[in-house]
């Protein structure tokens, strides 16, 4: 803005002794600020008018850098001119800032003078260092710089003229800056008042000048990196590796936090899940399950042994479910062992809490706890096809996780646990992910001869196939060998995990009832002749299983025909049977005398019941029990009372799936508990325990074992 003093100037011609009188009005300009006063001698009657004009413009148009990060700087300069013929002095502040607790407020604020000496050297004076918000330059008038004409003489040069003086202000975040100030804008005023050197403001010549400015910072609580095929393995994203896009990236934050004590039977309970949403359990910490096993989630180990299993050392018979921190009454897959003891569990959430409980069966003598806390997945991002992505970390505070949503076909190489950890918001760089693609598993065809029964008569023999592949097989046109015969099956199929019975042509009612009432799934494979091959030979014979194209599928000898294994005779009534469903390591330990031959399933007869038991409880369990899906139980036993025995009773059954091999019930207790099982009187003088066991598959009993 220009503010002039215009004088109306009143020339009069006259004596030398004559006096001169000079009137002065004031011509009012419209939208100034300036308060003017004036007085002005004629000096050889010659009258000039005296101007006061502040400009002040930017030598650059902005701020130069935005979206400003802890740490970073940006500059933009200003010339101040004085376009009167009045000397002036001038100072600056700050006002109208947007935010008053905010951005402006943590921005610092650096403003350098330049000015250039007769060698052409620019000098560089730094004027103020503070916050934004605290700036005042030459709030004393002290300041020589500030005013024009100054101390320094110009010389000529291109960036500055001579009634001109040039400043950089340098704004800048510091280094600790709060991420909440991520994503905001400050906008403030840049007043430059100028005023006669002498005078004063409001009473001499003055003028003011306001200049609109704005810095804006970005987000540095946020995370990036690259998903990458990483074709090496090795965790590293190497040259020629490409990034992988469209791939989701998630940050959760902390969503509950629970301790399970592991001396007490007390499960814990989470908070309500959101349906659909994902989450992530994070589950750390050991504890002692008795004064030689130490335990995590998921695996134990024993004292004086480096070794860490999935079944509890001394306790295998209670299976490898054993002391698993179990979610809503089964074991996750909480993956291999950890030697940090630190697990991770994917999970998608359906409404409902959680219950974290141990699968222990006596708490008493356990020490310690496990750390559990859940984050739920509330902001993503998805890779672009450089494999790039960027997360804003605003809404998270206290500890989040980053990680990945995994692709089918695809396994992860980095980072090591699958997901990366932090406490607070903040800026995070390079944190990639690294994956490899897996090819697709073939489909795995294997069918085995699983047991075989021979019949004096020959006419009731049979022999038991198993598929213990990964998809169903069509049987029609494979063959079925023994020492002297051979024969073709029909076209049947065989599923995944299913039984089929081979049977002669002259198998009875008996036989083909007692199949159907085994496993009604069980596919009955009826030949055409009377016999399979030239007849079953218990004293020694062998079996030899082709595909239609003449592949060998399995083999199997016993008896005096050792050409594939050294085997025994069978025995009159008996089988040869597989120790568990499947299982074929090419050797004869895999083979076993089944006493009580059962076609169509895994003999129940050959599950091992476990027995544990002390003065107050019992513990039972169930190693290879596969082929029941139901066992029923009563266990009678007596006590002493008032001198006399008592008889009680308990009874109950278990369910589990069908092939599943191990089966652990919970302890009984010897006494007598509250409806609630909250308070208990132990029974003393326990003896003349007996087990009875019913096994069954579906609806059809399999048959029963008794313990004394």
């Amino acid at each position: 803005m220009i503010f002039k003093l215009n004088l109306h100037i009143i020339t009069r011609i006259l004596s030398k002794s004559s006096y001169l009188t000079l009137v002065v009005s004031f011509l009012a300009i419209i939208s100034t600020n300036a308060f003017l006063s004036d007085n002005e001698i004629s000096i050889g009657n010659t009258f000039a008018s005296a101007t006061l004009d502040l400009e002040v413009s930017a030598k650059t148009t902005s701020f130069d850098v935005q979206n400003l990060l802890p740490g970073q700087s940006s500059s933009k300069q200003f010339i101040i001119k004085n376009n009167g013929n009045l000397p002036f002095i001038y100072n600056q502040t700050i006002a109208n800032l947007s935010t008053t607790d905010g951005l402006c407020q943590e921005l610092d604020l650096k403003v350098y003078y330049y000015w250039y000496d007769a060698s052409d050297v620019l000098h560089k004076e730094l004027k103020s260092n503070k916050k934004l918000s605290a700036y005042f330059l030459n709030a004393m008038a002290d300041d020589d710089d500030a005013q024009i004409p100054n101390s320094h003489p110009y010389q000529s040069n291109a960036d500055y003229l001579a009634n001109e003086n040039w400043y950089v202000f340098e704004a800048s975040l510091p280094t600790d800056a709060d991420p909440s100030l991520g994503n905001q804008t400050c906008s403030f005023d840049l007043i430059t008042k100028a005023r006669q050197i002498g005078g004063s403001y409001g009473s001499s010549f003055w003028d003011e000048e306001s200049n609109n400015n704005s810095l804006t910072s970005d987000s540095w609580a946020k995370i990036s990196g690259i998903k990458f095929h990483d074709l090496n393995q090795n965790g590293i994203k190497d040259t020629g590796e490409e990034g992988l896009a469209d791939w989701t990236i998630f940050a959760g934050k902390e969503f509950d936090q629970l301790t399970l004590d592991t001396t007490v039977d007390n499960p814990v309970t989470s908070q309500n899940l959101v349906d659909g949403t994902k989450y992530i359990i994070k589950v750390s910490g050991t504890y002692q399950a008795n004064n030689e096993i130490t335990a995590d989630v998921k695996y134990a180990n024993k004292s004086g042994s480096s070794d860490w299993a999935d079944t509890v050392p001394d306790f295998e018979a209670n299976g490898p479910t054993f002391l698993d921190l179990q979610i809503d009454g089964s074991s996750p897959d909480w993956g291999s062992y950890q030697s940090d003891h630190e697990y991770w569990l994917a999970i998608i959430g359906d409404g409902n809490p959680l219950t974290f409980s141990l699968n222990d069966v006596d708490f008493s003598n356990n020490l310690g706890s496990l750390e559990i806390i859940i984050f739920e997945s509330v902001v993503s991002d998805i890779t672009n096809d450089e494999g790039e992505y960027e997360i804003d970390l605003t809404e998270l505070n206290g500890q989040f996780i980053v990680g990945e949503e995994l692709i089918s076909g695809w396994m992860q190489t980095a980072p090591a646990k699958g997901f990366y950890t932090f406490t607070s918001a903040a800026l995070y760089e390079n944190k990639d992910f690294g994956n490899i693609e897996v090819p697709p598993a073939e489909d795995i065809v294997k069918v085995v001869i699983n047991e075989v029964y021979q019949d004096a008569t020959n006419s009731q023999e049979w022999i038991e196939l198993y598929n213990s592949g990964t998809k169903a097989t069509g049987l029609g046109g494979w063959t079925i060998a023994d020492g002297a015969g051979i024969d073709t099956l029909g076209d049947y199929t065989l599923g995944s995990t299913q039984f089929a019975v081979i049977v002669t042509n002259g198998a009875d009612t008996a036989l083909l009832s007692q199949i159907a009432s085994n496993n009604p799934a069980a596919v009955i494979i009826a030949l055409t002749d009377a016999t399979i091959g030239a007849g079953l030979n218990g004293t020694g014979d062998r079996l030899i299983l082709k595909k239609a194209d003449n592949t060998e599928m399995d083999k199997v000898s016993w008896g005096d025909d050792n050409s594939i294994f050294v085997m025994a005779n069978m025995p009159s009534l008996q089988s040869y049977k597989r120790s568990t469903a499947g299982l074929d390591t090419d050797s004869a330990s895999d083979w076993v005398i089944n006493l009580t031959p059962d076609p169509g399933t895994n003999p129940h007869s050959h599950i091992q019941v476990n027995l544990n038991q002390d003065q107050q409880k019992l513990l039972l369990s169930f190693s290879n029990a596969s082929g029941f899906d139901l066992v029923k139980y009563l266990i009678t036993y007596s006590h002493l009372y008032n001198g006399i025995y008592i008889q009680e009773a308990i009874t109950g059954e278990k369910s589990k799936l069908l092939y599943d091999t191990l089966l652990l019930l919970n302890p009984f207790y010897f006494g007598t508990c509250s409806s609630l099982g909250q308070v208990c009187v132990s029974h003393y003088g326990i003896k003349d325990i007996n087990i009875a066991l019913e096994y069954f598959n579906g609806d059809n009993t399999l048959g029963t074992s008794e313990i004394k």
